[in-house]
């Protein structure tokens, strides 16, 4: 257990178990989130957005590398058809992962611009809607 849950709104207390509890999987990686459960192939996949990479977490408790170089992604999640996607920071493009691992750009641009940083992915709360975009400032130098 890492600690009692901080309650900001009684109405989220509802999608938790009774006995909810939170537990450390592992500690490797700087700066981590965007955690997608895979429960076809009994792993846990999220980014550690400093170090550059998507870590891997199996049922039996080995951490791996799926993606290094992952452009600082973040926001993953999984499409209707069961595949990641994702939004990464440096490359300021949201991205699917196939099956197979070929990785196809979703988004890029939006009325123009490139997207400022993708940070959040949605699906299924607004029709169409892919992410959010955080400032700027906060993308890492790479391609504009």
């Amino acid at each position: 257990m890492l600690g009692t849950p901080v309650v900001h709104n009684r109405k989220f207390l509802s999608l938790l178990p009774r006995k909810a509890w939170a537990e450390l999987l592992n500690s490797e990686g700087v700066f981590t989130e965007g955690p997608v459960w895979f429960a076809d192939h009994e792993c846990l996949l999220w980014s550690d957005i400093p170090s550059n990479r998507i870590l891997r977490l199996t049922t039996g408790g080995a951490v791996s590398v799926f993606r290094a170089d992952s452009n600082h992604t973040n926001g993953n999640t999984r499409d209707r058809q069961g595949r990641l996607v994702s939004c990464e920071h440096s490359s300021r493009r949201v991205t699917r992962t196939g099956i197979d691992g070929t990785i196809t750009v979703l988004a890029e641009y939006w009325s123009g611009p490139v997207l400022s940083s993708p940070a959040e992915r949605r699906d299924g709360i607004t029709p169409n809607a892919i992410a959010r975009t955080v400032p700027i400032a906060a993308v890492p130098p790479g391609p504009a």
